[in-house]
């Protein structure tokens, strides 16, 4: 009697920890399904608020030699702001890379460039294009983000691909999903999404089954 009495104890503690686990669940994951494919302007909504959070546009800046130059920037709205470094452009993040409110580097300015896609000559005719930033043909690469909500500060990231045509110099961002840490000021991983917990189930004689 003591020995199953103990049994359903212990069942009743493994149950609370998953539930507590649940309780304390902080990615809120978007999965862009299908990708969304991009030469012109997307408008993030990091926290599914209906409100746009960043905007990430392919621009065309002045030619060279009648070749156009090609950008993708980003631009936070409101208080948001952009990872970035000590160059003008915007960080390429790796998975697992942590995004913390206290990284230095932050940045709120309009139309920070993440790449530019350029006709490079000494001069008129011959050159080619060529092109700089961290985010030149990015293949899984995350943005750092920080979203503002009434002056609260919360982590979050973007995945996105980007590419870019030598012939041409036209370039195109794809979005695949994005997400934040729902609770105030706590870093998030690159690609982190959370995890499915088991659902505790305890059977007649008293075991518990995950």
């Amino acid at each position: 009697m003591k020995r199953h009495f103990s049994i359903k104890i212990y069942s009743i503690l493994i149950i609370a920890l998953l539930f507590s686990a649940r309780g304390k669940a902080q990615i809120v994951y978007t999965d862009v399904n299908p990708d969304s494919v991009s030469s012109g302007v997307y408008n993030l909504d990091l926290n599914n608020d209906a409100t746009t959070d960043f905007i990430i546009s392919q621009t065309v800046g002045s030619p060279i030699c009648t070749h156009n130059t090609h950008y993708i920037r980003i631009s936070p709205t409101g208080n948001n702001e952009v990872l970035t470094n000590s160059t003008p452009y915007v960080y390429k993040l790796s998975s697992n890379t942590v995004i913390d409110t206290s990284t230095n580097f932050w940045s709120n300015n309009a139309n920070q460039t993440m790449l530019y896609y350029h006709w490079q000559t000494l001069m008129c005719p011959g050159g080619a294009y060529a092109g700089q930033g961290n985010w030149l043909n990015a293949v899984n690469g995350y943005l750092g983000l920080k979203l503002f909500v009434n002056n609260i500060p919360y982590c979050g990231w973007a995945l996105l691909n980007t590419s870019s045509s030598a012939s041409s110099g036209i370039t195109t961002f794809t979005i695949q999903g994005y997400a934040y840490n729902s609770i105030p000021g706590e870093q998030i991983a690159a690609g982190e999404i959370g995890c499915n917990l088991p659902t505790p189930i305890i059977t007649p004689s008293g075991s518990t089954t995950l």
